[in-house]
């Protein structure tokens, strides 16, 4: 299918994609359907004192996580912000993710929501670190991670406490 033609099907109501019972229609329920299992544990109506309970119990963990994710990254309070952001949005997609798809009763639908937001905050660390690598190589850096930084900035105080005690770097 080329370009033009899937643009004329996405922008025309009578599409294949976007008519009424079409398999695009299932996934989209299907997805919707999966991310409020995931984030309510229930597929019902509740009143708001139980979704707030419900969102509680699943995204106050995630944001803890990404702030103390935030608060223990080395460098400048927008790395910090990027870490710790990436980390908790991690988390939460992951454990709705999986809490969702799996669609468990009771406490077992706690612990998949909890697996899937280690998962989900394992595998936002990549992403965070190419965004903080990103963020170094914009602001004219070297394009480094703040734990590469940190990691060259120490290696060489101790190539210069090494120098200074064999005689050959500055006498104190």
């Amino acid at each position: 299918m080329s370009i033009g033609t899937a643009a004329r099907l996405l922008t025309n109501g009578k599409s294949r994609m976007a008519g009424s019972g079409s398999a695009w229609q299932k996934f989209l329920q299907w997805a919707k359907n999966t991310a409020q299992f995931g984030a309510t544990g229930s597929l019902g109506a509740m009143d708001n004192k139980e979704l707030a309970k419900a969102l509680a119990l699943r995204f106050v963990p995630d944001a803890v996580g990404g702030t103390i994710v935030g608060a223990t990254t080395p460098g400048d309070l927008g790395d910090k912000i990027i870490a710790g952001t990436t980390d908790a949005l991690g988390g939460a997609i992951g454990g709705i993710g999986l809490s969702g798809a799996t669609r468990l009763k009771g406490n077992l639908n706690i612990a998949a929501d909890m697996a899937g937001s280690l998962a989900g905050a394992y595998g936002s660390m990549p992403v965070s670190e190419q965004l903080l690598r990103m963020k170094d190589s914009m602001g004219g850096g070297k394009g480094q991670s703040p734990y590469e930084k940190l990691s060259e900035q120490n290696r060489m105080e101790i190539e210069q406490a090494l120098l200074t005690r064999l005689g050959f770097g500055p006498m104190y």
